[in-house]
């Protein structure tokens, strides 16, 4: 991983040097890892951008992957929400049938033609997309959502 082990004894060494100078807090490793720790308490955000961009891919293929995480490629991602935003602008386009200058037999044939695409559309973009990522979009897109208070985390 790139994180050089030291010996018990240089543990033991700067263990008693951290006694010694009556310290709390000793970060054992150097000016780079002090400045590292110093980073992280000023800007803790900022530290795990840093460390979690360089580090990340590296940590996870030591560690595995959590349990129950999905990963998902970006190009699947994207792909997905382009399929679920696509499936709304079909619902649209349902609602824009009246302002077309067609007959009224062939707006009544598109409208359930269009519901069903708009559908699988939906679903097929929802399943490349992820059950996690379906489920909170679709609470910002729930009417009944936007006028309940928010809760605030504590």
């Amino acid at each position: 991983m790139g994180t050089k082990i030291v010996s018990t004894e240089q543990v033991a060494a700067e263990l008693r040097r951290a006694v010694i100078q009556k310290r709390k807090q000793y970060v054992m490793g150097g000016a780079l890892v002090n400045g590292f720790a110093k980073l992280n308490s000023a800007f803790p955000a900022l530290a795990d951008l840093l460390m979690m961009n360089q580090y990340g891919k590296k940590l996870q293929s030591f560690f595995g992957k959590a349990r129950g995480a999905e990963t998902k490629s970006s190009l699947a991602l994207k792909a997905g929400l382009a399929m679920v935003i696509f499936s709304v602008a079909l619902y649209g386009v349902i609602f824009s049938l009246p302002l077309v200058p067609i007959s009224t037999a062939n707006k009544l044939a598109l409208t359930p033609v269009l519901m069903v695409v708009s559908e699988i559309v939906f679903w097929v973009g929802g399943a490349l997309a992820g059950r996690d990522v379906v489920s909170r979009y679709r609470n910002y897109l729930d009417p009944r959502e936007w006028c309940k208070p928010k809760e605030k985390a504590s």
